[in-house]
């Protein structure tokens, strides 16, 4: 929790930096350096969230080893672990789902300060230039985190998918299910996970 906490605090830190690039007394930033200065920033953050992101990854790689390994274990134990690993997944997804509305969030304040950025521009023709080339470099941005994050989501939700339907063919050959509960339950999974 504390992680999520520094990571937001310096999002809004990177944000802050942005927004005061962007405006010099109503008008964007002068030089170019403190745009470019700005933008550097907010692609080293999104690197640094990329990367907590892959790292999740393949912690969720991991679960998914350790559920196979478990597959082998007498059915009281094999229920006991799927249980515990159901859990543990379902927190990962709402965590990926907490990551990609932050991507969202991200976004929308991009597209807000677009919008702040091209009325601003009305003001100084010259200044014009370099506000919508900052603007557009920090739109990008931004949706490239949000595609990232979607697609990050997306592989979580993959992966599982298959470590539920892993799951189900253990109950299903250890017979604690059913043909029928298995496709019901299966089903069941991937309209739950959007799928």
């Amino acid at each position: 929790k504390a992680a999520k906490q520094a990571q937001l605090t310096a999002e809004n830190d990177r944000m802050n930096s942005i927004r005061d690039s962007l405006k010099d007394s109503g008008v964007i930033a002068t030089g170019i350096g403190s745009t470019a200065a700005a933008t550097q920033s907010f692609a080293a953050q999104q690197r640094i969230d990329n990367a907590a992101l892959i790292a999740e990854i393949q912690a969720l790689n991991a679960r998914a080893d350790e559920l196979s390994r478990r597959a082998s274990l007498t059915e009281s134990e094999a229920k006991a672990a799927a249980s515990q690993s159901l859990a543990e997944i379902q927190k990962a997804l709402e965590d990926q789902k907490a990551v990609a509305a932050k991507a969202n969030e991200a976004l929308a304040r991009a597209n807000a300060e677009l919008a702040q950025a091209n009325e601003s521009a009305k003001a100084n023709e010259a200044a014009k230039a370099a506000k919508a080339e900052a603007a557009e470099k920090v739109l990008a941005d931004a949706r490239l985190e949000a595609v990232a994050s979607k697609t990050e989501a997306k592989k979580r939700a993959y992966a599982e998918l298959n470590t539920r339907i892993a799951l189900l063919e253990n109950r299903k050959r250890s017979k604690t299910i059913t043909e029928e509960e298995f496709k019901e339950q299966l089903a069941k999974f991937r309209q739950e996970l959007g799928l």
